[in-house]
């Protein structure tokens, strides 16, 4: 800043009114409040204490004021795949969740281990009857069993024999030698056949393809049959050394 003379020969102090024109313009207080005065009045001028929160303590005006504008969304663009989806040719079969169960649960009487495995039993013994009933009477078991004269104290007898004996395991043997007595019906042999005719059996099975496993549970429910019943000698008269070989190995045609 100059001194005192040299604003004095320049025509005064800063704010003064008169300037010359060709002297710089200075932001001065009256310049400002020309400009301000020049300016156009506008209504909706806020101050700051007047907008927001602070209009609401010193203005006294609502403190929530909705918005004059509302903002829209665009509407989206067609999409033909949608319109499909949203019009399906054919109604999908509403399934509940809650049902889901009665594909697992079957609508049948509990019943307990016992009474299942009595049941069991009750099979096991009939198709026992029907195989021991068959053998030929030398056989001390068959010859006990047919001096009893009703069917319930002869199911009462083999059910002394196979006491101690799986209900499960019975009706596996019983089923195999059911089958092996089916044969021997068919070809008119008597009961319980010979070796040769078990070994021709057994080479038909195994020609026609059918597991070995097959011929291998003959084989054990003959067995059965021999030890659990006193069937003496039946495993010697049968199980030779061709048809014990002949469960073990594929058939092969010659």
């Amino acid at each position: 800043m100059g001194s005192a003379e040299s604003q004095l020969s320049t025509g005064g102090f800063p704010g003064d009114s008169q300037r010359d024109e060709d002297s710089p313009q200075f932001l001065t207080p009256d310049l400002l409040e020309r400009t301000w005065r020049d300016l156009d009045p506008s209504p909706d001028l806020d101050m700051p204490w007047e907008k927001g929160i602070w209009g609401s303590i010193f203005c006294n005006k609502p403190f929530c004021v909705s918005p004059q504008q509302k903002w829209k969304r665009l509407a989206c663009p067609p999409d033909p795949q949608w319109e499909q989806l949203e019009k399906p040719t054919k109604m999908p079969r509403r399934v509940l969740v809650a049902d889901h169960w009665r594909q697992i649960a079957a609508n049948t009487d509990a019943i307990s281990w016992k009474e299942d495995q009595e049941a069991k039993m009750d099979v096991a013994l009939k198709r026992w009857f029907d195989i021991i009933s068959q053998f030929p009477e030398i056989h001390e078991t068959v010859k006990q069993l047919h001096l009893l004269a009703d069917l319930a104290e002869q199911l009462r007898m083999l059910r002394d024999i196979l006491s101690g004996k799986a209900p499960a395991t019975l009706i596996k043997r019983a089923n195999s030698m059911l089958k092996y007595i089916e044969k021997l019906r068919e070809a008119k042999v008597q009961v319980p056949g010979d070796e040769s005719f078990l070994y021709a059996y057994f080479c038909d099975l195994r020609n026609s393809g059918i597991a070995l496993s097959r011929l291998r549970s003959i084989v054990e429910a003959i067995r059965f049959t021999e030890f659990v019943f006193g069937i003496d000698g039946l495993s010697q008269r049968l199980l030779s050394k061709r048809c014990i070989g002949a469960s073990r190995r594929v058939g092969r045609q010659y």
